[in-house]
């Protein structure tokens, strides 16, 4: 199949005029590692996020389930799991107001799981499937029934690896299992239901497509009976981790691809659309890293789409990406403090994303939850319809960046304090000092710039009071 790409640099920016809207970042957990990997926002407009912890908990890795306020403020949490390996890797709020969660579960050997909770977390009941072999959960929505459908992926001795549905009761009762693939590796990431009662899923695969791993996009009728399938990459290695229906039928699959061809050697953000019979009307590559994929895609109110991407191999690089109908760029957002694996717009028309963070570049992760305005910018700035007054202290990351020559840098502070802003080249040297006074409480910019100095990566650096944040600005002439 050839399709046409659009190599794009996310460095335009356009902003929107938009209501004042609640924005935050928070971290959960405790004194081990802790990952979140699903966010969703539940009925009450607060939020529900789960993943894993080795803080709590019986296992070398258990559940964990956050549910917040609005305001990311913790309800309660919850763990699940035995004494071995337990992670939830998608949850949704269920129609009677508790949660579904799909993951892995190493109960004799490893299975895909399901766990049904009620309202405030409490097990219902849990489903493991791991009887023919290995199998992964990655996946789970309810569906029109009442039941679930769970994505995933299963290994046996007779077909390899394979893609994996797995249809459920409301209580969890299977009610049928399939499998999809050919004589190698075949993996279904994403899975929702289609208006014909059916299903469509996405993934990967190495049995089909022109001899490199490719998306693979597969469309079933209600009881998993393969109707149609597609892939698209060609002889470049590509992947779908993330579907989402569209407004006129069709599907948007949010992924990766190879910038060489050569197995995972680069990659970049690939955004297909396709028609409702799976047929690509167009595919997009957006580079913002030498190594970059998008996990997670959803259309938005304005018939766009918001998708999140993580830099691979990094400690906290991810970007926030809008596009429109035809998958152009509107704006581009970069955060260096989250490892991004999930994305929705919420109801005021921001974002959440959910992930992970090291709170001080290295050490143990924190599940993290960042919630933008829909211009994708986190404020400590809290309205309280006469002044605005920040909530926390906090830098900003400078706009734009990449810069030539000059960049904006905003910083917050919420009562009167003496701030320092400085600017240090990649040896430690101080080379501009931008801030050096008195300041009353309120959100502040100032214009660096870089002049004749050399491309390259600086660092500016805040003392205010207490707080004190260095953050990284990329100079390129």
């Amino acid at each position: 199949m050839k399709s046409s790409y659009l190599f794009i640099l996310l460095f335009g920016i356009t902003f929107v005029s938009l209501p004042a809207q609640n924005t935050f970042k928070r971290a959960y957990g405790g004194t081990g590692d802790d990952i979140g990997f699903s966010v969703q926002q539940t009925s009450d407009k607060g939020y529900i996020i789960v993943g894993a912890t080795q803080s709590y908990g019986a296992g070398e890795w258990d559940v964990y389930l956050i549910k917040t306020k609005t305001n990311g403020d913790t309800l309660w949490t919850r763990t699940y799991g035995g004494v071995s390996n337990d992670q939830g890797y998608s949850v949704r709020q269920t129609s009677d107001g508790g949660y579904i969660i799909a993951g892995t579960s190493e109960v004799g050997s490893k299975g895909a799981y399901l766990l049904k909770t009620d309202s405030i977390g409490d097990t219902i009941w849990t489903r493991s499937f791991g009887d023919i072999g290995a199998q992964q959960g990655y996946c789970v929505r309810q569906t029109s029934d009442g039941g679930f459908i769970l994505a995933g992926i299963s290994w046996s001795a007779v077909t390899s690896y394979d893609a994996y549905l797995i249809k459920t009761s409301a209580s969890g009762d299977t009610l049928w299992t399939k499998t999809y693939g050919g004589t190698s590796y075949d993996v279904a990431y994403s899975v929702l239901q289609t208006r014909d009662g059916g299903y469509v899923f996405t993934g990967g695969s190495w049995s089909f497509g022109d001899s490199a791993y490719t998306v693979y996009l597969i469309k079933t009728d209600a009881v998993g009976k393969q109707l149609w399938l597609k892939t698209c990459g060609g002889i470049r290695f590509t992947v779908g981790n993330s579907i989402e229906s569209t407004s006129d039928g069709g599907f948007i699959i949010a992924g990766m691809i190879d910038s060489l061809g050569t197995a995972q050697s680069h990659q970049h953000s690939y955004v297909i659309k396709t028609d409702s019979s799976g047929d690509v009307l167009w595919t997009r590559i957006y580079t913002a890293s030498s190594a970059d994929r998008s996990l997670d895609i959803e259309q938005t109110t304005d018939n766009g789409f918001i998708f999140i991407t993580w830099s691979i191999g990094s400690s906290g690089n991810s970007s926030l990406i809008k596009i429109n109908t035809l998958g152009d760029v509107v704006w581009t957002r970069m955060y260096t403090d989250i490892t991004a694996r999930s994305v929705l717009q919420t109801s005021d028309g921001g974002y959440a994303i959910g992930g992970y963070t090291f709170p001080f570049g290295f050490g143990n992760a924190e599940v993290y939850l960042v919630k933008t305005d829909g211009n994708g910018i986190v404020s400590s700035v809290k309205d309280d319809g006469n002044n605005s007054i920040p909530a926390e202290y906090a830098l900003h990351q400078n706009y734009p960046n990449p810069f030539n020559p000059s960049t904006s840098i905003s910083y917050s502070i919420p009562k009167q304090a003496h701030v320092r802003l400085q600017i240090f080249n990649p040896l430690g040297q101080l080379i501009a000092t931008l801030v050096d006074q008195d300041k009353p409480p309120g959100t502040y910019t100032v214009i660096w710039d870089a002049g004749t100095r050399s491309s390259g990566l600086y660092f500016y650096r805040i003392a205010a009071g207490e707080f004190v944040q260095t953050r990284k600005a990329l100079f390129l002439k």
